[in-house]
């Protein structure tokens, strides 16, 4: 595309209300269109997939049965990681899958520490 034929075809209110082009962010970079740019990095992390709600579920339930295998008693919010992060959701869906723990009889409500519910394991029976 001919960019003086472009600006020949727009008047100059329409010139005007262009944006300039950005500066240059690494100026001493010598490239052009036709820079060949490298292969994939196989080092490189890509971002992952937000987990499906099932997986979220099943990695919150795999957490809480390693907090009990180490020995913890109870447990609260704070004692997991940032829901965002680890499950691509907010505070308020943990909370509420904690509370579906406690319907499905694997925790307990013991109580509440400043804000936060605090949780209890069941006992689990010897076999």
């Amino acid at each position: 595309m001919d960019l003086d034929a472009l600006a020949d075809e727009l008047d100059e209110e329409e010139i005007d209300t262009l944006a300039p082009l950005p500066a240059a962010h690494e100026p001493e970079l010598d490239v052009d269109a036709d820079t060949v740019l490298p292969d994939d990095d196989p080092d490189m992390e890509l971002p992952q997939g937000r987990p499906t709600p099932a997986e979220a579920r099943q990695m919150l339930v795999e957490m809480v049965e390693q907090l009990a295998a180490a020995g913890r008693t109870t447990i609260t919010v704070r004692d997991l990681p940032d829901p965002e992060q680890a499950f691509g959701r907010g505070r308020p869906w943990l909370s509420g899958q904690l509370g579906r723990l406690v319907q499905d009889g694997v925790l307990t409500e013991a109580g509440v520490d400043g804000k936060a519910t605090v949780y209890a394991f069941r006992a689990r029976d010897a076999a």
